[in-house]
C-alpha cells in the first residue's frame, strides 16, 4: 500500500466494467406533452368484393394470401464500456468570492455609517429646536388656610375640671404653572 499524503487528495479509482450499458440521462417531458394521436393505416382486402353470387353455382372460398417472408434477426453483439476517465473534483473558484466580500461588505458597512450618522444629525438637530425656542412660564400660586378651634372642659386626676383647646390649622398650597412659547419676533421687542 503506498503511502498518502494527508494534504493532498488522491482521485478515487476507476469503477469496474459492467455488463449493462449506461442508462440515458433523464430528460423531463415537457408540459402538457405533444403526443401525436395513433395511426392506424387502412387494411387493404386480400381480394376484391365478388359480385353477388348467382344461388344456383356452389360457393368456393376465397385463395389463401402468400405471406412474407419474415427477416431472421441478428444477434446482439456484446456490449463492452469504454473505462471512464478518473473523476477530478471542479476547480476551485475562490477569486469570484473574494470580489465579492471585497466589494460588497465594504459597500454594505458605508451604508449603515451613513444611515447612522443621518440619525444622529437628526437628532442633534431636533434638540436644538426644542431648546431654541423661548418659554415664559406663568406660576399661579393659590393659598387656602383653614383654623379650627374647639374647646373642651375635662376634668383632672384632682377632681377639680380643666379647660383644653384644640387648634387645627390647614394649609392647602396648589400651584399651576402654565408654560407659553414666545415667538422669537416678540422677544426681540
Amino acid at each position: 500500500m503506498a503511502p498518502t499524503s494527508l494534504w493532498r487528495i488522491e482521485p478515487p479509482p476507476p469503477p469496474p466494467p459492467h455488463a449493462y450499458p449506461p442508462t440515458p440521462p433523464y430528460i423531463p417531458p415537457s408540459y402538457p406533452p405533444k403526443v401525436s394521436p395513433p395511426y392506424h393505416p387502412p387494411v387493404p382486402s386480400p381480394n376484391p368484393p365478388a359480385p353477388h353470387p348467382d344461388p344456383h353455382t356452389p360457393y368456393s372460398p376465397p385463395a389463401p394470401c402468400p405471406e412474407a417472408p419474415t427477416p431472421h434477426p441478428e444477434p446482439p453483439t456484446p456490449y463492452s464500456p469504454e473505462p471512464s476517465p478518473p473523476v477530478m473534483p471542479p476547480p476551485m473558484t475562490t477569486a469570484r468570492n473574494v470580489v465579492i466580500i471585497a466589494v460588497v461588505v465594504p459597500i454594505a458597512g458605508l451604508l449603515l455609517l451613513g444611515l447612522l450618522a443621518a440619525l444622529l444629525l437628526l437628532a442633534r438637530r431636533r434638540r436644538r429646536a426644542e431648546g431654541a425656542a423661548v418659554v415664559e412660564e406663568d406660576v399661579d400660586v393659590v393659598e387656602e388656610e383653614h383654623v379650627r378651634v374647639q374647646e373642651h372642659i375635662v376634668p383632672d386626676p384632682s377632681g377639680q375640671f380643666l379647660k383644653v383647646i384644640d387648634i387645627e390649622d390647614e394649609v392647602d398650597v396648589k400651584e399651576h404653572i402654565i408654560r407659553h412659547e414666545i415667538d422669537d419676533e416678540a422677544v426681540d421687542k
